[in-house]
């Protein structure tokens, strides 16, 4: 129940941050450059770092557990812990590239339409 409410409380802090930071944009003018698409690579950018950041931390307990001395079984429950923590954010990074790519496509075919050739009827 506790994690229902929190996660809700989560979306609803980043949905006000993108409001306020697309008001901010409208004022100075560059509200084009924060489409939706932008957004989402925004977040992928994100996700890739925080991936970026938990891979080292394994690195770093596994480097402690082999190397150190250290208790194995502490260790062992960090690294398990933390490889859930990698897998949903390499879940949400997945996500949001296939979200990315789809975007993508549906902008790539809307283009596609405006260079149709202009099918022009002759009549005689």
């Amino acid at each position: 129940m506790f994690g229902k409410k929190k996660k809700r409380a989560q979306a609803r802090l980043l949905q006000e941050i993108e409001n306020q930071l697309m008001i901010q944009a409208e004022r100075l003018d560059k509200k084009e450059f924060y489409t939706s698409y932008r957004l989402e690579e925004f977040r992928v950018q994100a996700i890739r770092q925080i991936l970026t950041e938990l891979y080292m931390e394994r690195a770093n307990l596994e480097y402690e557990m082999h190397l150190a001395d250290v208790d194995e079984d502490e260790v062992l429950r960090k690294l398990e812990k933390l490889q859930r923590y990698i897998a949903k954010a390499e879940r949400l990074f997945q996500r949001g590239c296939e979200r990315m790519a789809s975007r993508l496509r549906a902008r790539l075919n809307g283009m596609g339409r405006m260079f149709d050739p202009i099918r022009v009827e002759a009549s005689v």
